[in-house]
Order: structure tokens, then C-alpha cells, then sequence
């Protein structure tokens, strides 16, 4: 836990690399080697944009031809990315690519291999984690907003695909700046009419799910440091 929490911490830093490079640091002392931490953060990561990816879609699919072009590319990114992650996670192609690279490098490969059956449950528990992360969001969001119970995964979709927005912007650190603008963009056309109406002008509601997202923002972030702390402290 400290190891991951600590090595995710890392993605706030310049550049792309840090989160991949810092892991492997980390774990050198358990006396795991590089290639075994990298590949299994690079399948981390796919099965984990694989499962915000679906969440996104599932929600957000109806709103297609009502968003905002700026969020509604991101959508179709998205949308395109579903098959190349599928096959991506299929582990015949991963293991030969992995497999060429290591040759390439002349390095060892792992010794064992991730199934097929394990990275499909992975993939489901990690969407299990987002809707009940979304539960959680929508508790932040339904007041203020004057969202329905049954309107939980207008919140949950505009999230995700922020989020998978934030991850494709490889040069902004951490996604900063490009999850909040995504956000603020699939929710000014998920959002019911009436609620729109509630606020009048437009800038208004615009600038309220800005102020949104930078909260949610620091909302996961300190969840983030709470769960580094905890980890550090039992390790002390």
C-alpha cells in the first residue's frame, strides 16, 4: 500500500515517467526486479482505463449528440479506445510484445504470467471501485445541484471520461487542468434542463461546476495523502 500510494503521489511531478520509475525504485529492497513492476503497472493501468473507459460510455453514451464538441471528442476517443485496450489486455499479445521488448533490451522476462480470467475480474472490481467512488461523488454533488438518487451516474460518467481525458493528457502532470475542463463540460450538457434553469445564467453554472471540479480534485487528492500517511505510519 505504501508503495503504490506513494508511486500514484508521483504522477503530480513533471513529465510521464516518474509514477512507472519511482514503483520500481520502491520495490528494489523486496527484491522484486524492474521488468515484474513495470509490467504489472502498465497492466494496472490499462485494466484501470479499461474499466473508466466502460463506466464513461455506459453513462455518458446518450448525451453523444448533445455535449459540447470539446467534451464529446473526448468521448469518441474513448470510444475507440475499447478495442485496442481489449486486445492490449489479451495476454498473448501482451506477453510477445513485452516478450520482443525484453529481447530488444536484453533483459529477463517474468517468470509468470497473468491469466486472462484474472485481468477480467480485475477489470470488473475496478468498476465496482468507480460506481461506489461515484456513490460517494454524488453525496458531494446532489445538494448543491439538486440531483435525483436515480441521476447518480450523470456524475459518475462525466467523472470518468474526465478522468480518461486527464490520463490521454500526457503533457499536464497528473491530468491538472484538462480533467477539470472535461468535467465542467460533460456535466453543463448531462445535467437535466430544469436544474440548468435553476441557475439562469450560464457563466454561473459554468463557473459553480468549475469550482466543482477543482474541490473534487483536492477531495481525491486528499484521500490520496490520507491513505500515504496511514501506510507510512504502519510501516514506522
Amino acid at each position: 500500500t505504501r508503495i503504490w500510494s506513494t508511486s500514484e503521489l508521483a504522477r503530480y511531478l513533471p513529465g510521464v515517467i516518474w509514477q512507472m520509475v519511482g514503483r520500481v525504485y520502491l520495490v528494489k529492497p523486496y527484491g522484486v526486479s524492474g521488468t515484474v513492476c513495470s509490467a504489472s503497472q502498465l497492466l494496472e493501468l490499462v485494466v484501470f482505463l479499461l474499466a473508466n473507459v466502460l463506466v464513461a460510455l455506459g453513462c455518458l453514451l446518450w448525451f453523444e449528440t448533445k455535449m459540447d464538441p470539446g467534451a464529446a471528442r473526448y468521448l469518441y476517443v474513448v470510444m475507440a479506445l475499447v478495442p485496442l485496450l481489449m486486445l492490449l489486455l489479451h495476454p498473448k499479445v501482451f506477453y510477445t510484445a513485452l516478450r520482443k521488448y525484453m529481447t530488444w533490451r536484453k533483459k529477463e522476462l517474468p517468470t509468470q504470467r497473468v491469466r486472462g480470467m484474472t485481468l477480467t475480474l480485475l477489470c470488473v472490481w475496478s468498476i465496482i471501485g468507480l460506481l461506489w467512488q461515484s456513490g460517494a461523488l454524488w453525496l458531494l454533488t446532489h445538494e448543491p445541484l439538486h440531483l435525483e438518487k436515480t441521476k447518480w451516474w450523470v456524475v459518475a460518467g462525466c467523472y470518468c471520461l474526465a478522468w480518461c481525458a486527464g490520463f490521454i493528457a500526457i503533457w499536464a502532470p497528473g491530468g491538472l487542468g484538462v480533467r477539470e475542463f472535461v468535467f465542467v463540460m460533460a456535466m453543463m450538457f448531462a445535467l437535466p434542463p430544469q436544474i440548468r434553469q435553476e441557475f439562469g445564467d450560464e457563466k454561473v453554472l459554468r463557473g459553480f461546476l468549475a469550482f466543482l471540479g477543482i474541490l473534487l480534485r483536492l477531495w481525491a487528492t486528499a484521500g490520496e495523502l490520507i491513505l500515504t500517511g496511514i501506510a507510512y505510519a504502519a510501516d514506522y
